[in-house]
């Protein structure tokens, strides 16, 4: 006997089934645009921007509305100083002590004037200090030395008495030198020759003299070179001279 075939399932059972009947399979439909609606991402909308503030709301705000921030105005020194008195107190110390300072500082730039630009010296005048070129400011010391003692400027002369010349100049410098005494009625007389000198703390130049007569007037005339002092020495002591005045002892 034949072995029996199964029968195939019938139309409408396979229609239970779309692959077997054949059918394509059901595609799932896009969501209505109603409901697209609720995203915008899905329904091709740009999302939305949340909208800037508004100008009546910046103007809350000074920096926002591109104004200049305010600034607290500064109390009166009047109305500051009549609700605490210290501050006029601190304010006058202030004043005072600047212009202490003030003060202080043109004594001090009238001190450096004058040792920058040296004595003044009227007509006749004598000064113990003269600026050379060369040298800067020199000053003249005179030694006297009487019955073995020793005196610094001192204020006479005696016949007897010996003297000698110290120049003190900042060190580095130099210039020449000759001493000339000067005394009344009487041409100006050469003490010591001229000479260079090296500046320094109480240079003593080499050689000592006398002094007779009286009172006199002992110089030391500076000049830059040797030329300088090529002439003869004038009347008088002039500009170029440190000089120192004696009166006659006793």
């Amino acid at each position: 006997m034949p072995i029996p075939v199964r029968p195939e399932r019938s139309r409408a059972a396979a229609s239970h089934d779309p692959a077997a009947a054949g059918m394509p399979l059901p595609v799932r439909p896009e969501r209505s645009r109603a409901a697209a609606s609720h995203d915008p991402a899905a329904a091709g909308m740009p999302l939305p921007v949340r909208p800037e503030r508004s100008r009546a709301a910046a103007s809350h705000d000074p920096a926002a509305a591109g104004m200049p921030l305010p600034v607290r105005p500064e109390r009166s020194r009047e109305a500051a100083e009549s609700k605490d008195p210290s501050l006029a107190a601190r304010r006058r110390r202030r004043a005072g002590l600047t212009a202490g300072l003030a003060a202080a500082a043109a004594a001090a730039a009238l001190l450096l004037a004058v040792l920058v630009r040296g004595p003044d010296r009227g007509p006749g005048a004598l000064v113990a200090s003269v600026r050379v070129k060369g040298a800067g400011l020199v000053d003249l010391t005179l030694v006297r030395e009487r019955a073995g003692a020793i005196a610094f400027d001192p204020p006479d002369v005696g016949d007897a008495d010996r003297w000698k010349v110290q120049l003190t100049c900042a060190p580095g410098g130099g210039a020449q030198v000759e001493v000339v005494v000067y005394q009344p009625g009487a041409p100006p007389a050469i003490a010591l020759p001229a000479r260079p000198f090296a500046c320094g703390n109480a240079v003593v130049l080499a050689g000592a003299f006398r002094i007779t007569g009286g009172a006199a007037t002992v110089c030391a005339r500076l000049a830059p070179t040797a030329t300088g002092l090529a002439i003869v020495p004038p009347a008088r002591p002039g500009p170029s001279m440190a000089c120192r005045r004696l009166v006659a002892a006793p």
